[in-house]
């Protein structure tokens, strides 16, 4: 393959005398074509009759040397058009130039000497389609990259190409990549981050692909717990909870941070060992927790006997008969790793609520099949975070993709999986991702590894690991923002060189003497990749010379008006305009003598309440049914749950809204906890202690979130606040909001 001519000449090779001899050149071509021009056409304009030569020369000498008569006004109109003629041209050209250069940037100059044409023609969208046009994928080409900056070509990943981006802070990576990625998958998305602007740009654009599902155990994007997913599903033998162990080690430590070459292992294995107990047993995760704050129980023990597991219970047994000092050094090291579990916030995304939870279960096997549903799993970084669940999830999806495809035809899914694996030094901390990176693709699973630097990827999977990750990449895209010698080294190297030819000049003895060097310089140095314009990125790919590119935001793209609508709709701004709108006219929120509307009724249904039953129906011998003893939710909240369900409310930990009624999610929790009380206190035995197990606490708890039904509440004002002991905050609603239902007649229960 013919490489293009990579020498150019040295801005200084062209010599003074070079230039005045240009210049000159140039006066006198206008002045001897102005003059020409004004004689020819003036006579012509003044109907002289003059017989003047063809030659501009001859006309120039014999108008000085008085042979030749000037045409007088015409001749200076003409002169005075020529110039004015000359001036708008020199401005024309100046606002071109300008323009060119305006959309410029200083690197760009670089483009002449990296990949272009055929040097790229494995990332052309041509290539890219012919590649999807093979595995059977008709909606999307590849993953977009960019355009290059010296033919504006779109380039494209193909659905076999593997991704790692690393991108510094603040320079377009998630509206230049993640997201125009996210828009053009075909199949299911998986995407990993610690902000939630990649949510809101995408989730209603998504929506119409398929389900989507947001896993937000710290509110990041202030999501509800409307679904949960069990951990333990995943642990099927002690294997996968060696795995899962290994995740919450791995996303537990500080980066950096030094491990014990002893408690460390033997902490992770004791806690795989109760990962398989309570996945075996069918218990919440919640309680390996529970068996790490006991150091002597042996429950655990006797489950893995039971399902003959016996050097795992013999591991376990080990551990807690184990001298009292190893033993709490043990079991306090997986502690650490399994802290985020004590988090009541995170339990309520991976833990049943109540004995039959209506909230919808997320499975991954079931994700994979669907073919077009996305998963968001979001979490801060840190200790204590949601950090392992997240990186569990993520595995967890990916492996039910690898089981799916194992069984598709060609070994591979039929309609690729794209991962987006956003912020992964922080969140996503999956230790084996070096060693399985290129295996995924030949299955139809896409990942794309985001990173802030090389030396977060380190921090992870260790300088051989990062290595190894990089080179398993298909497709490699630096995005600038960095500030790592070493890295930039490197990277200036890969780009390459180009030859600079410079001339010299020198004098003596009345001799002028021009001489020539050539000299190897770099086509990006480390200065220029520290300081890469926003907007410009580098990319590395397989079998291609690199490239420079102009990165294509998605306000660029064909998606830009669905985005647009998708993050006004989810501003956390907006959200409190929207609570008061309620999205319903209120006046016609209650219908049927103040009965609960339909839409109240689905809500009902939902949490396992009969809406038939509380609407009064008789039984089949038509005998009369025991009437309310509440009227209305309103004096239930009022006389009964705001006294006995008392708690401090100081608007960080709990929240609460006097004015409950404006707040349609938290009317319909609370209607269905008055009329699930009226239907169980007529059963004396256990009625009561059911309501308050899975109704009261249930609800309660979900109400007084600071990011549940009251998030738009202005939480620090004193009326929507309490003192310990104090009753719940309350405001007596618009008159016939809530009518007295006991007035029309008793409403029958069942």
């Amino acid at each position: 393959m013919t490489l293009p001519n990579n020498r150019r000449r040295d801005p200084g090779g062209a010599s003074s005398e070079a230039i005045l001899v240009w210049l000159a050149i140039v006066l006198v071509v206008v002045v001897v074509g102005g003059v020409y021009a004004a004689m020819h056409l003036g006579h012509r304009l003044a109907s002289t009759g003059a017989d003047l030569p063809g030659d501009p020369f001859t006309v120039l000498f014999g108008l000085l040397g008085g042979d030749l008569a000037w045409p007088g006004a015409a001749g200076w109109w003409v002169i005075a058009a020529g110039a004015a003629l000359l001036v708008f041209s020199a401005i024309a050209t100046g606002l071109v130039i300008h323009r060119i250069r305006g959309g410029r940037s200083r690197v760009d100059r670089a483009a002449r000497y990296m990949g272009r044409g055929r040097d790229v023609q494995d990332l052309t969208r041509k290539h890219a389609q012919g590649t999807a046009t093979r595995l059977g994928v008709s909606s999307s080409p590849g993953v977009p990259i960019g355009r290059t900056v010296a033919r504006d070509e779109p380039l494209y990943g193909s659905w076999e190409d593997m991704h790692i981006d690393i991108w510094g802070p603040r320079t377009g990576k998630t509206t230049s990549r993640a997201v125009p990625a996210i828009l053009e998958a075909p199949g299911s998305v998986l995407v990993t981050s610690n902000k939630r602007d990649v949510v809101d740009a995408t989730r209603d654009v998504r929506a119409k692909a398929g389900p989507v599902w947001v896993f937000d155990p710290q509110s990041i994007t202030l999501e509800r717990p409307s679904w949960w997913w069990n951990p333990l599903s995943y642990v099927t033998d002690e294997v996968r909870a060696a795995k899962l162990a290994d995740h919450f080690a791995t996303g537990s430590r500080d980066p950096g941070a030094k491990t014990d070459a002893y408690f460390d292992p033997a902490g992770q294995d004791l806690l795989a060992g109760l990962l398989l107990a309570a996945a075996l047993d069918h218990r919440p995760i919640t309680d390996v927790y529970t068996w790490l704050t006991r150091p002597t129980d042996e429950t655990a023990v006797d489950i893995l006997q039971e399902h003959e597991y016996s050097l795992t219970a013999d591991q376990v047994a080990g551990a807690v008969s184990a001298p009292e000092k190893q033993r709490g050094g043990v079991y306090g090291t997986a502690q650490q790793m399994a802290s985020c579990l004590t988090n009541r916030q995170v339990a309520r995304w991976v833990t049943p609520q109540g004995m039959a939870d209506p909230r919808r279960q997320f499975r991954p096997e079931d994700f994979v099949r669907a073919d077009g549903g996305t998963l968001y799993s979001l979490s801060k970084e840190g200790r204590g975070t949601a950090g392992p669940l997240v990186t569990a999830l993520t595995v967890a999806v990916v492996e039910a993709a690898e089981e799916l495809a194992a069984t598709s035809r060609g070994g591979r899914l039929s309609t690729p999986l794209l991962g987006v694996l956003d912020e992964a030094a922080n969140v996503c901390r999956w230790r084996d991702l070096p060693n399985l990176y290129s295996h995924y693709g030949s299955r139809g699973i896409v990942l794309m590894t985001i990173l802030q630097s090389w030396s977060q990827g380190v921090e992870v999977w260790g300088e051989s690991g990062m290595k190894k990750l990089w080179s398993a990449s298909n497709v490699k895209v630096y995005g600038g923002g960095v500030s790592e010698a070493g890295f930039l080294e490197d990277l200036s190297r890969m780009i390459g060189d180009y030859d600079r030819l410079s001339s010299s000049t020198s004098h003596g003895r009345g001799q002028r003497t021009v001489s020539q060097q050539l000299h190897r310089e770099r086509i990006l140095d480390v200065a220029d990749l520290a300081a890469l314009p926003k907007g410009r990125a580098v990319v590395m790919a397989s079998g291609s010379r690199p490239t420079l590119i102009r990165t294509q935001p998605w306000m660029s793209g064909p998606h830009a008006g669905d985005v647009e609508g998708s993050i006004a709709a989810h501003d956390p701004q907006a959200e409190p305009a929207r609570s008061r709108r309620g999205g319903r006219d209120r006046s016609n929120r209650w219908s049927r003598g103040g009965v609960m509307s339909d839409w109240a009724e689905e809500d009902l249904e939902d949490d396992g309440i009969d809406a038939q039953a509380v609407e009064g129906d008789d039984d089949a011998g038509g005998a009369a049914q025991p009437a309310l003893y509440y009227g209305s939710v309103d004096e239930f909240i009022r006389e009964y749950l705001r006294h006995v369900y008392s708690r401090r409310i100081d608007g960080r930990s709990r929240v609460w809204a006097a004015r409950w009624w404006e707040y349609d999610e938290a009317v319909i929790r609370l209607e269905a906890l008055w009329r699930a009380w009226e239907h169980l206190r007529r059963d004396p035995a256990i009625g009561m202690s059911v309501w308050w197990r899975d109704h009261a606490d249930y609800h309660m708890g979900v109400l007084m979130d600071p990011g549940g039904p009251f998030l738009a509440a202005d939480a620090s004002a004193e009326v929507n606040q309490s003192k310990k002991g104090a009753p719940l905050p309350y405001e007596q609603p618009p008159p016939c909001l809530f009518p007295d239902l006991r007035d029309g007649g008793p409403l029958h229960l069942n």
